[in-house]
């Protein structure tokens, strides 16, 4: 493998256990990254760090809800422990709810945001102490181009990627 700046950086990456955050997982590791992966889902978690057993690299797994504040606030901490480190945190779990904005419960917007808004802010806002002590380090907020406008079922999550948008 080619020298990467990235290698032996080491990676938090929430909703890990699918989608976008597996996918950067594996380009990471594939750099030479050490990643902790982040995700409710323990299952999916399993599937990922299993998917990178290929690569060379240190893969520890977290099941955390992004949306639970004590459990972010520890989550630094953790993967301190593990790694000695850390250089980026790729803020990327999401949900989405496809209703019209009236069909939605008061409990399904505060899920979504809970989520796709404040598990980004516990992510910057936690990490940040650690990742100012790194002479090159990153914060990558995943959002989404419903950001930039609105569809009819899908207000809530439109919502909240433009929050994440403009962070």
């Amino acid at each position: 493998m080619q020298n990467h700046p990235w290698k032996n950086k080491v990676a938090v990456i929430t909703g890990a256990g699918s989608g976008i955050g597996r996918a950067i997982s594996r380009q990471l590791a594939r750099r030479g990254c050490h990643i902790s992966l982040v995700d409710v889902d323990q299952t999916g978690l399993d599937e990922t760090k299993t998917k990178l057993q290929s690569c060379q690299g240190k893969f520890t797994t977290h099941r955390i809800d992004v949306s639970d504040k004590a459990q972010m606030q520890l989550l630094p901490d953790m993967v301190i422990a593990e790694h000695g480190q850390v250089d980026m945190i790729f803020n990327n779990a999401g949900i989405t709810i496809e209703k019209p904005f009236n069909s939605h419960s008061i409990e399904e917007w505060e899920l979504m945001i809970g989520i796709n808004i404040w598990g980004v802010i516990y992510g910057c806002k936690y990490f940040l102490p650690y990742l100012k002590q790194r002479p090159e380090a990153f914060i990558i907020n995943t959002s989404s181009l419903a950001g930039f406008l609105g569809i009819p079922t899908q207000s809530s999550y439109c919502l909240t990627k433009a929050a994440v948008k403009v962070l």
